[in-house]
């Protein structure tokens, strides 16, 4: 059995009894930095509709099924690092 520090138990107990469905709301919920914990992460399927991904870096993330996702002009705009992302 895997066992967790409390603080990370707190915060994803305070993720999954949220009503809060933005993305980046819940990253700073689960207190992850934008700019390194989603690189290389299986984020199929997420909405992102209304979320500002300024600073983001989803570098080989894959991004299949998201809805939402800045075109490239305007991801070089806000900073959002789209690097070798597997897109639809």
């Amino acid at each position: 059995m895997i066992e967790l520090p409390k603080d990370t138990l707190s915060k994803l107990e305070e993720i999954l009894t949220t009503d809060e469905s933005d993305f980046v709301k819940l990253a700073e919920i689960g207190g992850l930095d934008p700019a390194t914990a989603f690189r290389y992460a299986n984020l199929r399927d997420c909405d992102f509709n209304g979320s500002d991904l300024s600073g983001f870096d989803f570098t080989g993330a894959d991004l299949r099924g998201c809805i939402g996702l800045p075109t490239d002009e305007e991801a070089e705009k806000i900073g959002l690092i789209l690097t070798d992302a597997k897109r639809d």
